[in-house]
């Protein structure tokens, strides 16, 4: 019964906290946040993945990272049509909650593109998952760029540093694990 009565109080808060950010932000952006939060999710475990491998899954434990860096794209490319529905520059405080999104978006990313170059020695150990690896990574690079594109276009002037300096950091980290892999994204 605990259980139930607690269950019962987790999903009153966490409907509570989506009619909040209903409210304080339009449909299209809201729909977008929800968009960044899977993408954030989706990254945990593909970075959970990439640290967790060993030579010896071989290159079928790597076609389940690709496939879940498939899902990753889907996100991705989710999300940017997502935010091609938005029209215009969106108010401060919609750009402000996408940016709070992008926040912590921006960490999840440097951190599974540094596994992934952590792992390269590994990767390489075992036939095909180099080129499995680097397809992933130049694929992805592509899709958030365009994801980036659409979202810098709606962020109004006053914070558009702020939307760059994030952008720089992710696009940072892609030029870092590609360099590593010796392609260029």
């Amino acid at each position: 019964m605990r259980v139930l009565g607690l269950l019962s109080i987790a999903m009153a808060i966490a409907t509570a906290q989506a009619a909040a950010l209903n409210k304080r932000v339009t449909a299209p952006v809201a729909t977008e946040i929800t968009d960044l939060q899977t993408i954030v999710t989706q990254l945990a475990k593909v970075n959970t993945e990439v640290s967790a491998y060993t030579a010896s899954q071989g290159y079928g434990g790597a076609l389940k990272i690709a496939g879940d860096s498939n899902t990753l794209q889907t996100d991705v490319k989710k999300a940017t049509t997502d935010c091609g529905a938005i029209t215009g520059t969106v108010s401060d405080s919609d750009a402000t909650a996408v940016l709070n999104e992008v926040a912590i978006l921006v960490p999840q990313v440097q951190a599974t593109l540094q596994s992934i170059v952590s792992k390269k020695s590994v990767f390489a150990s075992v036939p095909l998952v180099t080129p499995l690896v680097t397809g992933q990574l130049t694929a992805l690079q592509k899709e958030t760029a365009s994801l980036d594109s659409c979202l810098l276009s709606h962020t109004p002037s006053d914070q558009t540093a702020t939307a760059q300096g994030y952008i720089t950091q992710i696009n940072t980290a892609f030029t870092s694990a590609c360099s590593a892999y010796g392609v260029t994204c």
